[in-house]
């Protein structure tokens, strides 16, 4: 994205609005917790807080721990991107956007088993996949990915609930 310069005023109480068009291009929505830096340059930096980012090293570690125990391809993202991944080469997966599809799955409240489904933008169609959200504050901030060719059941599903439930619990 190119540098865009756009002016405006603080208010009393030390608001600034971020124009539409900013916050649509960024994805950043209303509610949407925003981390505020400040250079020693005199410059104030706003970036989306994304708490699941505070946790990839837990996250890689449990995608691997997933991948070994149960031989299945693993992704753990945030709402946008990829964080994590076992049994899928890092330059494959890493840091890419998520689907539309996998950005619908996370809102849900439950685990969901879908078929011949996209996990990365641009990538490859997975015959199964089980997408269970990570919540915090009843909010999902990211979801646990497992791909397979044969279909799934319950003991992915409580796999990966034990692992959303965990990275949940470090983030509070």
């Amino acid at each position: 994205m190119k540098a865009t310069g756009v002016v405006r005023r603080i208010d009393d109480l030390g608001r600034v609005v971020i124009p539409k068009e900013i916050r649509r291009t960024l994805r950043i929505n209303n509610a949407d917790p925003l981390e505020v830096f400040v250079d020693g340059k005199g410059k104030v930096i706003l970036k989306k807080y994304e708490p699941i980012q505070d946790l990839s090293k837990y996250a890689k570690e449990y995608a691997a721990s997933l991948f070994e125990s149960l031989g299945r391809k693993t992704f753990i993202c945030d709402e946008e991107n990829i964080i994590a991944a076992a049994g899928i080469p890092a330059k494959q997966s890493m840091n890419k956007d998520i689907s539309d599809d996998i950005k619908s799955l996370i809102k849900r409240d439950e685990p969901t088993l879908e078929r011949d489904k996209i996990v990365i933008e641009g990538g490859e169609r997975f015959p199964y996949i089980l997408v269970t959200p990570v919540k915090l504050n009843e909010h999902s901030v990211g979801a646990i990915i497992m791909i397979a060719d044969e279909e799934m059941g319950g003991l992915e599903i409580n796999l990966t609930k034990t692992a959303a439930n965990f990275l949940a619990k470090q983030l509070h």
